[in-house]
Protein backbone atom coordinates (compact mmCIF):
# COMPACT_ATOMS: atom_id res chain seq x y z
CA UNK A 1 0.00 0.00 0.00
CA UNK A 2 1.44 3.38 -0.92
CA UNK A 3 2.10 6.14 1.61
CA UNK A 4 -0.95 8.24 0.68
CA UNK A 5 -3.33 5.32 1.18
CA UNK A 6 -1.65 4.51 4.50
CA UNK A 7 -2.10 8.12 5.61
CA UNK A 8 -5.81 8.07 4.70
CA UNK A 9 -6.35 4.70 6.41
CA UNK A 10 -4.61 5.86 9.59
CA UNK A 11 -6.68 9.05 9.72
CA UNK A 12 -10.00 7.28 9.09
CA UNK A 13 -9.02 4.77 11.77
CA UNK A 14 -8.72 7.63 14.26
CA UNK A 15 -12.29 8.79 13.59
CA UNK A 16 -15.56 7.25 14.82
CA UNK A 17 -18.06 9.52 13.09
CA UNK A 18 -18.67 10.81 9.59
CA UNK A 19 -21.38 12.67 7.72
CA UNK A 20 -22.90 10.52 5.00
CA UNK A 21 -24.93 11.91 2.13
CA UNK A 22 -27.40 9.73 0.25
CA UNK A 23 -29.70 10.54 -2.67
CA UNK A 24 -33.50 10.88 -2.34
CA UNK A 25 -35.96 9.64 -4.99
CA UNK A 26 -36.13 13.26 -6.23
CA UNK A 27 -32.35 13.33 -6.66
CA UNK A 28 -31.78 15.58 -3.64
CA UNK A 29 -29.07 15.08 -1.02
CA UNK A 30 -29.84 13.89 2.52
CA UNK A 31 -27.11 13.96 5.16
CA UNK A 32 -26.75 12.14 8.48
CA UNK A 33 -24.04 11.36 11.00
CA UNK A 34 -23.00 7.69 11.15
CA UNK A 35 -20.40 5.67 13.01
CA UNK A 36 -17.75 4.32 10.63
CA UNK A 37 -15.21 1.52 10.58
CA UNK A 38 -12.53 1.03 7.96
CA UNK A 39 -11.00 -1.92 6.16
CA UNK A 40 -7.42 -2.20 4.88
CA UNK A 41 -8.58 -1.64 1.27
CA UNK A 42 -10.08 1.74 2.38
CA UNK A 43 -13.65 0.42 2.26
CA UNK A 44 -15.92 1.83 4.97
CA UNK A 45 -18.44 -0.02 7.11
CA UNK A 46 -21.49 1.58 8.69
CA UNK A 47 -24.88 0.48 9.92
CA UNK A 48 -28.34 1.97 9.83
CA UNK A 49 -31.89 1.06 10.75
CA UNK A 50 -34.35 0.14 8.00
CA UNK A 51 -36.75 2.85 9.17
CA UNK A 52 -34.20 5.66 8.70
CA UNK A 53 -34.32 7.72 5.51
CA UNK A 54 -30.89 6.64 4.33
CA UNK A 55 -31.86 2.97 4.10
CA UNK A 56 -34.40 3.23 1.25
CA UNK A 57 -32.17 5.86 -0.38
CA UNK A 58 -29.27 3.38 -0.38
CA UNK A 59 -31.41 0.55 -1.70
CA UNK A 60 -32.54 2.73 -4.62
CA UNK A 61 -29.29 4.59 -5.31
CA UNK A 62 -26.09 3.18 -3.79
CA UNK A 63 -23.88 6.23 -4.45
CA UNK A 64 -22.76 7.98 -1.27
CA UNK A 65 -20.43 10.72 -0.12
CA UNK A 66 -18.82 11.13 3.29
CA UNK A 67 -17.02 13.90 5.12
CA UNK A 68 -14.70 12.53 7.79
CA UNK A 69 -12.97 14.82 10.29
CA UNK A 70 -13.86 18.19 11.71
CA UNK A 71 -10.59 19.95 12.54
CA UNK A 72 -7.39 20.50 10.57
CA UNK A 73 -7.48 17.14 8.77
CA UNK A 74 -10.45 16.03 6.69
CA UNK A 75 -11.27 13.34 4.18
CA UNK A 76 -13.88 13.67 1.46
CA UNK A 77 -14.91 10.21 0.31
CA UNK A 78 -17.19 9.10 -2.51
CA UNK A 79 -18.16 5.49 -3.14
CA UNK A 80 -20.75 2.82 -3.75
CA UNK A 81 -22.57 1.17 -0.83
CA UNK A 82 -23.58 -2.49 -0.74
CA UNK A 83 -25.80 -4.03 1.92
CA UNK A 84 -24.00 -6.95 3.56
CA UNK A 85 -25.43 -10.39 4.25
CA UNK A 86 -24.32 -13.69 5.75
CA UNK A 87 -20.65 -14.22 6.62
CA UNK A 88 -19.64 -10.87 5.16
CA UNK A 89 -22.16 -9.10 7.41
CA UNK A 90 -20.96 -11.00 10.48
CA UNK A 91 -17.35 -10.03 9.74
CA UNK A 92 -18.37 -6.37 9.27
CA UNK A 93 -20.22 -6.44 12.62
CA UNK A 94 -17.11 -7.83 14.31
CA UNK A 95 -14.87 -5.13 12.80
CA UNK A 96 -17.36 -2.37 13.61
CA UNK A 97 -17.89 -3.47 17.23
CA UNK A 98 -14.16 -3.89 17.76
CA UNK A 99 -13.60 -0.26 16.76
CA UNK A 100 -16.80 1.15 18.29
CA UNK A 101 -17.76 -1.09 21.25
CA UNK A 102 -20.92 0.84 22.14
CA UNK A 103 -22.37 -0.09 18.72
CA UNK A 104 -22.77 -3.68 19.98
CA UNK A 105 -26.13 -2.83 21.55
CA UNK A 106 -27.58 -2.29 18.04
CA UNK A 107 -25.83 -5.12 16.19
CA UNK A 108 -28.46 -7.82 16.50
CA UNK A 109 -31.61 -5.74 16.30
CA UNK A 110 -33.81 -7.00 13.45
CA UNK A 111 -33.97 -3.56 11.79
CA UNK A 112 -30.17 -3.00 11.84
CA UNK A 113 -28.43 -3.32 8.46
CA UNK A 114 -24.72 -3.16 7.66
CA UNK A 115 -23.22 -1.63 4.54
CA UNK A 116 -19.78 -1.70 3.01
CA UNK A 117 -18.73 1.23 0.84
CA UNK A 118 -16.16 0.71 -1.91
CA UNK A 119 -14.20 3.92 -2.52
CA UNK A 120 -14.29 5.63 -5.92
CA UNK A 121 -12.64 8.96 -5.03
CA UNK A 122 -10.94 10.29 -1.89
CA UNK A 123 -9.48 13.70 -1.11
CA UNK A 124 -7.23 14.07 1.93
CA UNK A 125 -6.57 17.56 3.29
CA UNK A 126 -4.19 18.34 6.15
CA UNK A 127 -3.71 21.92 7.37
CA UNK A 128 -1.56 20.99 10.39
CA UNK A 129 1.70 21.95 8.68
CA UNK A 130 3.01 25.48 8.05
CA UNK A 131 1.86 25.69 4.44
CA UNK A 132 -1.09 27.98 3.73
CA UNK A 133 -2.41 25.38 1.30
CA UNK A 134 -1.73 22.38 3.50
CA UNK A 135 -1.19 18.90 2.16
CA UNK A 136 -3.85 17.89 -0.32
CA UNK A 137 -4.02 14.80 -2.49
CA UNK A 138 -6.68 12.78 -4.28
CA UNK A 139 -7.01 9.04 -4.84
CA UNK A 140 -9.09 7.54 -7.64
CA UNK A 141 -10.23 3.92 -7.67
Amino acid sequence: MDEQKKKVLKFIGSQELAVITTVTPAGLPEAAVVAISEMPDLSLIFATFTQYRKYPNLKRTPYVAFVIGWEDITVQYEGVATELEGEECEEAKRIHIEKIPHSAKFADLPEERYFKVAPKWIRYTDYTNDSIYGEVFELNF
